[in-house]
């Protein structure tokens, strides 16, 4: 499969075809090529009194201000983002002032195990002693139970001890695991209805999303890492490779796969951190 993937992105990168843009839908794409419009960069250089038919002016603009800044990218190579202006109570708006005791959180799962494991719950805080990181493993759904009941109780305490602090990841999966936890175990349901009430949880995700734009074609943690000064050189690079080792571990039992699994982790709750103090500084 990866094989193919490479082919066909070396052959869109040739093409230099629409699909390459951020966020661009299929539906757009239909449009845009009906009009006459096919590459990124014809998309980029359309003129602004041209409209294409059956699609949205403010989106038509957002996506040509997204193939400019990938286009002027593939031309320069060099790595450009802007602000956007974001619709009342988004973007930065969303955005809380930093806390003592603030929270940063990312979870492996592996949605091919029977069930789906949440296989490592991982967290950095930052404060007089440092940067401090916290892991919690769960090899079965036993485990995963007790994982789940310490964290939250872990989170408890904390926001006991720092009542202004938030828990800070990047995209919904994390929430939407211990949703799904809670559910499963029927454990801990009125701690996660109050934390999502009391909007302790700040998906990163949702606030760059509406406030910047960047000339990446993607929106990964590791597309916006280019812009607050990230370099990764670990051996793992993407969840996706996360499971691969960790279902290897299965296989193995090697300990070493664990620990690669492990810097991922840390270096993810690294880098929301990092994002976080970026986007304050844009705000």
């Amino acid at each position: 499969f990866s094989h193919w993937l490479d082919i066909c992105k070396h052959q869109w990168e040739q093409d230099d075809h629409l699909s390459l843009v951020f966020n661009m839908q299929s539906s757009q794409i239909d449009k845009l090529k009906t009009a006459g419009i096919h590459t990124v960069a014809q998309l980029a250089n359309m003129k602004p009194d041209f409209h294409i038919p059956d699609l949205d002016r403010n989106v038509q603009s957002r996506l040509q201000a997204q193939a400019s800044l990938q286009t002027r990218k593939s031309e320069t190579e060099e790595d450009t983002f802007e602000l956007i202006e974001s619709s009342l109570g988004k973007g930065f708006e969303k955005l809380p002032s930093p806390s003592t005791g603030d929270l940063f959180f990312d979870i492996e799962g592996d949605p091919l195990s029977q069930g789906g494991l949440e296989y490592l719950f991982g967290v950095i805080t930052y404060g007089d002693e440092g940067e401090v990181f916290r892991h919690w493993w769960s090899h079965d759904h036993l485990q995963e139970k007790q994982v789940f009941q310490e964290f939250m109780l872990f989170l408890s305490h904390h926001l006991a001890q720092y009542p202004g602090a938030n828990i800070y990841h990047y995209n919904a999966y994390e929430t939407a695991a211990l949703k799904r936890l809670a559910g499963r175990y029927a454990v801990c349901e009125e701690q996660i209805d109050n934390l999502l009430r009391q909007h302790k949880f700040v998906d990163l995700y949702q606030i760059a999303r509406h406030s910047i734009r960047t000339s990446e074609a993607g929106f990964s943690l590791k597309n916006l890492e280019i812009f607050f000064g990230r370099k990764r050189d670990n051996a793992i690079n993407s969840a996706d490779m996360s499971v691969v080792f960790y279902n290897r571990w299965r296989e193995s039992g090697q300990d070493e796969l664990l620990n690669d699994i492990r810097d991922y982790n840390k270096i993810d709750c690294e880098s929301t951190y990092l994002l976080r103090e970026w986007l304050v500084s844009l705000r």
